[in-house]
C-alpha cells in the first residue's frame, strides 16, 4: 500500500487570488514520482482556528502532511505558533539557523534585526530542517502514524528544503506504484471511455485507469501497485492498453510536451525557431525552460506589431493589408520566415486575438498556429472562449501540442 499525503498552502494572499500558488503543484508532482498518493491538496487563509482544524483533519487521513507558508517575519505569519499549540513544547532559538540568517544579512550589508532573529526561533517539539536558500527553516513534527512538515512559502526555499532535507527523511514512505502515460490525440474522452470501459472495469486489484483530458488530447494514465498486482501483470496491461489504441495518434512518455520536443529534436539532430505575436514569447519561454534547449532552439521573434512582422520577419505589407495579421496566410508566412531567418528545420508561429470586442461567451478570441517544415507549411485555426489570460495560455499549450503531433508524424 502506498503512503498517503495531504498538502496545505497557507496564506490569505493565495485564497484571495493575489498570488498564484506554485508549491502545491510542485509537491504533488514530486510525491507522485515517489509513489506517495496525494489524497488532498488545499489552500487556506491566515486563520488560526481554521489552520488548526485543517491540520488535524489532514493528520487523521494521511501518513504525511506538508504545510507551506506562514513562516515569514511579519505579524500575519503564524504557522509555527499554531504548530506549537498543536504539538507542544517551548520556543527555542536554533543556533545553526541564526548563523545562516546572519550570513545572508551580511552579504546584503543589512543589520540583524529582532524581527529577522525571530525566524530562528522554533518550537522545541520540532526537528529543524535547515534552509540553505533563505532564512526561515523548515520544521518536522511526529504524530501518531505519521509526520507533519512545515516549509516556507517562497517557492525556491520550499523546493530547496524539500529536495535536500525532506526527501531523504520520507524515502521510507516511497511506494511501489508505477504509472504509464499515453497521450491520445484527436479522440474525444467520451469515445475513449466507451472503447475502454469493459477493459478498465475488469482491471485486477491494484490497477486503475485515469482519463486526463486537455485541448484535443486525452492522457490515459495507467497506475499499478506492483507489490499487489506484480510487475508481469502490470506490463501485460500496458501492452493491452496500447493495443486498444492502434490506429490512433498516440505518445507514451513521462515527459512534458516541451521536454519531449527538446528531447526529440536533440535525438534527430534538428532545430527549431519560433515567431510569436499573440503569445508574446510564452511559447519560446516554455521551450527554453527545458534543460538542453539551447542545443535545438536557435531563437525567436516576438513580432507583436505589424511593424515588426514587416521589418524583422519580412512579411509583405500587402499581405497584412489584404488578410490582416490574424489569418492563415500571415501566420504561415511568419512560420516560413522565422525558419529561414534562423536556418532551422522547423518554424513555429502564432497570431491571434486574445480578446474580441462585444465578445460572446462561446467565442472571446481566435488564434492561428502554423508550422513550417522542409516539406511545406501548415496552419490551424482555433476559436477561443476564455478570458485574455486563459486564451493566451490555451494558445501556448495548443502550439506545443501541434508541434508534438507534427513530430510524431515525421
Amino acid at each position: 500500500m502506498s503512503a498517503k499525503a495531504s498538502l496545505i498552502a497557507v496564506g490569505t494572499e493565495l485564497t484571495t487570488g493575489f498570488v498564484r500558488d506554485a508549491n502545491l503543484y510542485y509537491l504533488a508532482q514530486r510525491l507522485d514520482d515517489m509513489g506517495i498518493e496525494v489524497v488532498t491538496s488545499e489552500m487556506i487563509p491566515d486563520d488560526r482556528p481554521l489552520m488548526l482544524s485543517v491540520f488535524e483533519e489532514a493528520m487523521r487521513r494521511s501518513d504525511l502532511v506538508i504545510v507551506t507558508g506562514g513562516l515569514g517575519p511579519t505579524e500575519d505569519d503564524f504557522t509555527k505558533e499554531v504548530l506549537l499549540q498543536r504539538f507542544g513544547g517551548e520556543w527555542c532559538e536554533d543556533e545553526a539557523t541564526l548563523e545562516q540568517i546572519k550570513r545572508l544579512l551580511e552579504r546584503r550589508s543589512l543589520p540583524l534585526t529582532t524581527v529577522n532573529r525571530q525566524q530562528a526561533v522554533v518550537p522545541s517539539s520540532a526537528e529543524v530542517l535547515p534552509n540553505a536558500f533563505g532564512m526561515a527553516p523548515g520544521t518536522l513534527y511526529h504524530y501518531d502514524g505519521g509526520i507533519l512538515v512545515s516549509l516556507p512559502g517562497v517557492p525556491s526555499e520550499m523546493r530547496g528544503i524539500f529536495e535536500t532535507e525532506l526527501v531523504p527523511r520520507i524515502a521510507s514512505l516511497a511506494g511501489t506504484v508505477r504509472h504509464t502515460q499515453i497521450y491520445v490525440f484527436g479522440v474525444a474522452e467520451s469515445l475513449l471511455s466507451d472503447r475502454l470501459r469493459g477493459w478498465s472495469g475488469a482491471l485486477p486489484e491494484g490497477l486503475s485507469l485515469a482519463y486526463l483530458p486537455a485541448m484535443g488530447t486525452v492522457c490515459l494514465r495507467l497506475s499499478g501497485d506492483v507489490s499487489r498486482c506484480g510487475e508481469a501483470v502490470y506490463a501485460a496491461k500496458v501492452a493491452e492498453l496500447r493495443s486498444f489504441l492502434e490506429g490512433d495518434t498516440t505518445l507514451m512518455t513521462e515527459l512534458s510536451f516541451p521536454a519531449y520536443i527538446v528531447a526529440t529534436l536533440l535525438q534527430r539532430g534538428e532545430t527549431l525557431a519560433v515567431a510569436e505575436s499573440c503569445t508574446g514569447g510564452a511559447v519560446s519561454g516554455r521551450i527554453t525552460s527545458v534543460s538542453g534547449a539551447s542545443k535545438v532552439y536557435k531563437g525567436g521573434v516576438c513580432s507583436y506589431t505589424n511593424e515588426i512582422k514587416e521589418r524583422v520577419l519580412g512579411i509583405p505589407h500587402a499581405l497584412l493589408e489584404r488578410h490582416t495579421a490574424v489569418s492563415a496566410p500571415v501566420v504561415e508566412a511568419m512560420a516560413a520566415s522565422v525558419r529561414e531567418l534562423y536556418g532551422t528545420n522547423y518554424g513555429l508561429a502564432t497570431s491571434g486575438y486574445m480578446e474580441l470586442e462585444n465578445a460572446m461567451p462561446q467565442q472571446t478570441g481566435e488564434v492561428y498556429i502554423a508550422l513550417a517544415t522542409p516539406t511545406g507549411v501548415v496552419s490551424n485555426h482555433y476559436l477561443l472562449n476564455q478570458n485574455r489570460q486563459g486564451n493566451q495560455e490555451w494558445s501556448v499549450e495548443r502550439a506545443l501540442r501541434d508541434l508534438v503531433v507534427a513530430l510524431l508524424g515525421d
